[in-house]
């Protein structure tokens, strides 16, 4: 799954170990550093990622799949029980390998596989062993589900094409008040069980008398622009291709982008790949965006309204650009990128005939995790660690009065218990239950909760 557009080629991409919130499952992505405030996203990305993903790390049996490689561990290794008593002085120093899960693509690794000459399907067949390619994704339509604009209103900016339809009839909204005054600005807001239509006029808002309460999907065009500017809750502004849509939800209303699934990557690969980076990785990773964003499609419940969301718990999508509050205006496609999408049209890669669950994510930290599915096996990774600024290899000064915080009816800590592993390869692997000891009680946590609480990149950790 994991991140958002890159500053550098230093720090290029973040962490994407989250939980696909729309079907139980999980994919993760490279830690980088970000422009235009998006630091803050990597962390919420980290904590949904192993908060939700709790005990999904390590699924079916530690032992290798055939022919790849994979160290088969003792019982005694994946079950051993370590000790860390508190130290003298106020924090834990900690090692750790990989940004995420290890499900999947490490991007770092399609980075370093680049580097050392691998072509794209090289990289794919690695990664996705067993899965076929095939073309027959297309460029259908995809519904995203705009959880950036909240739930309780949707507010647009007008622009000189825009008009508001409910599938029957349109009426155009860049018009004038009575005093002449042109309507700047219009927001849709729950009002019984439908949607009304409510200008912005003197600094109040009025309601429309034939858009009111409308219990059907109101959606939004421009076709001189070919995008609709919305304006999201912290008053910064940005632009969606093609249509907004708004829907009675609940007790308030959802927002969606309905764009065709180029367009949708065109959005997101930037947002989750540096688009500085080799072509061949970014084609493969507009590869695993293509197929898992098909997967969520035919995977959704039926009846629901949407086909995937715009956050960390499925693929960053910020749609085709922003604007700061000044103005400025910041892309959110990128040439590169964009050229990566339209180099592989329609590409993806299929297990028993359907779209795979092509997880991915910043680094596995130099092994692949297996899980269930047959094309999710653990090896050796030998591209992980290659490029500069890989998340590969970690340290991590770990305060006790952070545990405390996170954890506070243990009282003072006395000691982190490690209790189990999965096993593979260093210190015996990931964590996936652990204990926190304290002078008023002990807590034990799975690997992937105390991660997350203390904001670590991944499970596989040791005490220095």
């Amino acid at each position: 799954m994991k991140w958002l557009l890159w500053q550098t080629a230093a720090s290029p991409v973040g962490q994407r170990g989250r939980t696909h919130a729309l079907l139980g499952v999980s994919r993760s992505v490279p830690g980088r550093t970000e422009i235009s405030g998006r630091g803050a996203m990597r962390a919420l990305r980290v904590t949904v990622a192993f908060a939700v993903a709790a005990g999904a790390v390590f699924t079916g049996s530690a032992s290798s799949a055939a022919g790849v490689g994979a160290s088969a561990p003792s019982a005694a290794t994946a079950s051993a029980s370590t000790t860390y008593p508190r130290p003298a002085g106020t924090s834990f120093t900690l090692s750790g390998r990989g940004y995420g899960h290890g499900r999947g693509m490490s991007q770092y690794g399609a980075y370093g596989a680049a580097l050392k000459g691998l072509s794209r399907n090289e990289m794919l067949s690695f990664y996705y062993p067993g899965t076929t390619r095939s073309t027959s994704i297309g460029n259908p339509t995809m519904r995203v589900r705009l959880t950036a604009l909240g739930s309780t209103t949707t507010q647009l900016v007008t622009t000189p094409g825009l008009v508001v339809s409910d599938g029957t009839k349109t009426g155009a909204l860049a018009v004038r008040n009575s005093d002449g005054t042109p309507r700047e600005r219009w927001r849709l807001v729950p009002e019984g069980t439908g949607l009304t239509l409510q200008w912005l006029e003197k600094g109040s808002w009025r309601s429309t008398s034939s858009w009111r309460a409308r219990t059907v999907p109101l959606s939004f065009t421009d076709a001189s622009l070919g995008a609709v500017r919305v304006v999201l809750p912290d008053g910064t502004q940005r632009d969606y291709r093609r249509t907004v849509r708004g829907i009675r939800w609940g007790a308030g209303m959802m927002t969606l982008s309905v764009v065709s699934m180029d367009y949708y990557l065109q959005s997101v690969v930037p947002s989750e790949m540096p688009a500085s980076w080799p072509t061949a990785a970014l084609e493969a990773q507009v590869i695993a965006a293509r197929t898992y964003a098909a997967h969520q499609r035919a995977n959704q419940a039926p009846g629901t309204p949407y086909d995937t969301c715009d956050s960390t718990s499925c693929q960053v999508y910020r749609g085709m650009a922003g604007y700061t509050t000044a103005g400025t205006q910041v892309p959110h496609e990128n040439a590169r990128s964009t050229a990566a999408v339209a180099s592989t049209a329609g590409l993806g890669l299929f297990a028993n005939g359907s779209p795979a669950l092509t997880e991915f994510g910043s680094s596995n930290g130099g092994r692949t995790v297996k899980t269930a599915l047959p094309y999710q096996v653990s090896l050796a990774d030998p591209y992980d660690a290659v490029p500069s600024g890989s998340t590969s290899r970690w340290t991590k000064t770990l305060p006790i009065s952070a545990i405390e915080k996170a954890y506070p009816t243990i009282g003072k800590l006395k000691a982190l218990r490690i209790d189990k592993r999965d096993g593979i390869d260093a210190w015996g692997g990931r964590i996936i239950t652990m204990t926190v000891i304290g002078s008023a009680g002990s807590k034990t946590v799975k690997g992937t909760a105390f991660s997350a609480a203390l904001g670590l990149r991944s499970t596989w950790w040791t005490v220095s």
